[in-house]
C-alpha cells in the first residue's frame, strides 16, 4: 500500500481513473443484459469505480447505464461501508431492507449487510468459503429470478 500527500490524491486519483479509462474488451457477466433491462423492479448499479469509468465499462460490454447508478464520487466513504448501498436504495425509493443486493467481493457483501440488505455472492472473484456470508452463492447472474414479488435465485451446486 502506497500513502500520498493529501494535495496529490486529486492527481493519483485521475491516474487510477486513467487505467481504467483505456481501451480494453468488457465482457458482460451471463445474466447482466436481462437483469439490467427487466422492467418489473427498479435496478441500480452500485460500484467502487467512477460514474465515468462505471459509464465506460457498462456500455463497452454492451450493457444499457441504469438511471440509478452509484459511483465511488457519490459516497464520502465505499465499501464496506453501508453508504453506497444505501445511496441506491435512496434514488430507487425503497429501503435498504427491501432491497437484494449482489456482490463478489467481501467488502461489498459486508457493505450490503450493513445497509440491511439482503446479500447474494457472485463466484468470479473470491471463492466460495470467502464469501459465506451472503444468502446464496450464483454463477452469474442467470441464477437470479425476477419476478413481482420479489427475486428469488438458484444457488450454485457443488461448491
Amino acid at each position: 500500500m502506497r500513502f500520498v500527500p493529501a494535495e496529490d490524491v486529486p492527481f493519483e486519483a485521475a491516474w487510477v481513473d486513467s487505467l481504467s479509462l483505456r481501451p480494453t474488451d468488457e465482457v458482460a457477466l451471463p445474466g447482466a443484459h436481462a437483469v439490467l433491462t427487466q422492467r418489473v423492479l427498479p435496478v441500480a448499479v452500485v460500484t467502487s469505480a467512477t460514474h465515468a469509468v462505471a459509464r465506460l465499462r457498462l456500455t463497452r460490454a454492451g450493457l444499457p447505464v441504469p438511471a440509478a447508478l452509484v459511483g465511488a464520487d457519490d459516497v464520502v466513504r465505499g465499501k464496506p461501508d453501508p453508504l453506497p448501498y444505501l445511496r441506491a436504495a435512496q434514488l430507487l425509493q425503497v429501503a435498504a431492507s427491501d432491497c437484494v443486493a449482489v456482490e463478489d467481493t467481501p467488502a461489498g457483501l459486508a457493505s450490503i449487510r450493513a445497509a440491511g440488505a439482503k446479500p447474494l455472492a457472485l463466484l468470479t472473484t473470491y471463492r466460495a468459503d470467502e464469501l459465506s456470508d451472503a444468502l446464496a452463492l450464483l454463477a452469474d447472474l442467470r441464477s437470479l429470478r425476477v419476478l413481482p414479488a420479489g427475486v428469488g435465485w438458484d444457488n450454485v451446486e457443488d461448491f
